[in-house]
């Protein structure tokens, strides 16, 4: 019996459905890192500064932004930037800017 767990094993490995499923995984994890690699050139995965002339490039460029109106010399602003920057690296499919 337990000979014919390893010859129903062997038999998985030579599944060409199986064969399929995975050559299709590896290439939705290929895109994903690609996809990912892109977004970390536009700036995810940080909360930055950005200047007021860019605003509108930098957020139609994105599909979710989160965006920071602040006054730097607010005290409830500087505990925002310290949430956001946070959140920054937990969301990297949302890009950060204040």
């Amino acid at each position: 019996e337990r000979n014919q767990a390893y010859i129903d094993m062997d038999d998985l490995l030579d599944d060409p459905d199986l064969q399929k499923i995975h050559e299709e995984r590896i290439a939705q994890l290929q895109k994903e890192a690609e996809k990912r690699a892109e977004m970390k050139t536009k700036g995810h995965g940080t909360y930055e500064e950005i200047e007021e002339g860019k605003f509108l490039e930098v957020v139609t460029k994105t599909e979710v932004v989160v965006v920071h109106f602040f006054h730097k010399e607010f005290e409830r602003c500087k505990i925002v930037d310290k949430h956001l920057k946070i959140l920054a690296g937990k969301y990297f499919d949302t890009k950060f800017v204040k």
